[in-house]
Formats: structure tokens, C-alpha cells, sequence
């Protein structure tokens, strides 16, 4: 059992591909990580019997949206078969109440790398124009602060993204600066995306 390693050691192992077959190309996908770690795993000449990975305060940015994520906690508990992200809790951006949680699973994690993470967040006006703008290349905007959940599912390189919105009562979705629907009563929204490779097709 170790204590307090730093977190940028743990990411250049996943740069190898050694624990995870693709895990170069998902470190891609962050920039600018900090903070530390205690870590407790048992290998032995073939592969990883068990283990868990304690996260403390890290940071990370999201190269496509420049998001900056704030991780207070969080847990990984890495088996033969399976890892699972436990109790990940959170906030982006320089704002506290810019919440999120996170919980997920990697099965057959050497294989078809079976994911399922689900997370929750508040969405706000900042999140909306400074970063997903940025992602979608398509100006948009929300009036009032909004409760979310992601869903994202892949295997074998597919992927799937299924994003809840809800828009609270006096609240708005802004697009290219024009309100999307009445205001005056609640509404959720439904997105969602199926990517294969560079391919995304929107189902709904």
C-alpha cells in the first residue's frame, strides 16, 4: 500500500497500453492533470489480480471543450474481470456549486472494454457558451442553472452518449441567441448519440 503518489505517474502507465489496450488514445483526451493518489494492487506475471486506486483532489482539463474539472474524491477498484469508479464527486470550472458525481464500470477492460459510466451535474450559462460552444461549434446558452445526466455505454469501439436535460420552470435553453420554448413550464430534454470512430449519428 502507497500513499500520496502523483497522478501524472499513473497516467503515463495508462500512455503504455500495459493496463488498459487503448488507454493512450482515452489520456488524450485530458490536459493539465494534478493531485495524488494511494494506491494498494496485487499483480502477478500475467495480470492484475486486484486492486484499488484512491484519487485526492485532482485536477484535469477536457482537451475538447477547455472544461477544467475539479476531483475532490474518488474511488477505483480494479479486479481481473472488472473496474469500477465509485464515489467520484466533484466540480467544474472555478464555482463549488458547479457539482458533479460519477460512478461506472469497465468490464472485459483487455478486450471489448465494456463501459458504462453514468453522471450527474448542475449545468450553467458559463458551461453552456464557454465549453460546449466550443465542443459543438454551435453558440448556445441557458437561462437559469439545470440538473443533467450523462450516460455513456461503449464496446468494441462504439459508443453510445445519452444526455438528460432538464430545464427547471422560468429556465431556458438559448440557441444561436434565440430561446428554444416557452418558459413557464418545466421540460426535460433528450439527446441521443451514437459515435463509431470519427462517425457520430444522432438517434434522438
Amino acid at each position: 500500500f502507497s500513499r500520496n503518489f502523483d497522478i501524472n505517474n499513473i497516467i503515463k502507465l495508462l500512455k503504455t497500453n500495459l493496463l488498459i489496450p487503448n488507454g493512450k488514445q482515452i489520456m488524450s483526451l485530458f490536459s493539465n492533470t494534478k493531485g495524488t493518489f494511494d494506491l494498494d494492487i496485487c499483480i502477478n506475471n500475467h495480470s492484475i489480480i486486484k486492486g484499488s486506486i484512491r484519487l485526492k483532489n485532482c485536477f484535469l482539463k477536457v482537451v475538447s471543450m477547455g472544461l477544467p474539472v475539479h476531483l475532490k474524491q474518488g474511488n477505483i477498484l480494479i479486479t481481473k474481470d472488472i473496474i469500477k469508479l465509485e464515489n467520484f464527486k466533484g466540480h467544474y470550472c472555478e464555482y463549488n456549486s458547479n457539482k458533479f458525481d460519477m460512478v461506472g464500470t469497465v468490464s472485459d477492460y483487455r478486450k471489448s472494454i465494456d463501459t458504462k459510466i453514468t453522471a450527474n451535474a448542475k449545468i450553467t450559462d458559463d458551461f453552456m457558451r464557454d465549453h460546449l460552444t466550443k465542443l459543438t461549434g454551435y453558440p448556445l446558452g441557458l437561462v437559469g442553472v439545470s440538473d443533467t445526466r450523462l450516460v455513456f455505454t461503449s464496446k468494441n469501439k462504439s459508443s453510445d452518449l445519452l444526455w438528460l436535460f432538464r430545464i427547471n420552470k422560468g429556465g431556458n435553453l438559448v440557441v444561436d441567441n434565440t430561446l428554444l420554448s416557452e418558459n413557464s413550464i418545466e421540460r426535460v430534454l433528450k439527446t441521443q448519440l451514437h459515435f463509431v470512430g470519427k462517425t457520430i449519428q444522432i438517434k434522438g
